[in-house]
């Protein structure tokens, strides 16, 4: 689950996380959300299992000068990650687009409402504009795995940050 919206689901001022939520209109873009510590763990355990360092998919000859792409099965909008985020979690949520809600002002909310740092939260509001969605899953031909949903990568990372709380 992307950082900016697990500090979201946390931090949210009493107002807003009761329900109402203002975002700029770059939030509906799609994106193919993944749980990537699945696919690391995937690899790291073949490795691991074989004890070489042939079965990690950096040094498979057929990934050789390859670029993959990795991500979720489902191509999602980012208002559509925060709906489904506030049902797992019980709440409901109004999103209402803003089109005056400059990248500036994005990322000051996001300083305000999670732990995610003012330069970073505008780097997030920026790349927010491209749609980032996998339309090459090649990946699986060299490391097989079947990729997290969103619903369930919500869920275990909501239960990670749970049981961090709690140490």
């Amino acid at each position: 689950m992307d950082p900016w919206a697990a500090g979201l689901a946390g931090r949210l001022p009493p107002g807003v996380a009761s329900g109402l939520e203002a975002i700029s209109r770059v939030a509906r873009a799609l994106t193919t959300p993944g749980a990537l510590h699945e696919v690391a763990d995937r690899a790291l355990a073949a490795m691991q299992a074989t004890m070489d360092l042939e079965a990690c998919v950096l040094y498979l000859p057929d990934a050789a000068g390859q670029t993959f792409e990795i991500g979720g099965p489902e191509a999602l909008e980012y208002t559509q990650m925060m709906h489904r985020l506030a049902a797992l979690e019980g709440r409901r949520r109004l999103v209402i687009p803003v089109p005056f809600l400059s990248p500036s002002l994005s990322s000051w909310w996001l300083a305000l409402v999670t732990n995610v740092d003012i330069r970073t939260g505008r780097s997030l509001v920026d790349s927010m504009i491209n749609e980032v969605v996998v339309r090459d899953d090649s990946i699986h031909e060299l490391v097989p795995f079947e990729p997290m949903d969103y619903d369930n990568a919500v869920l275990q990372a909501l239960g990670e940050r749970a049981k961090a709380t709690r140490s």
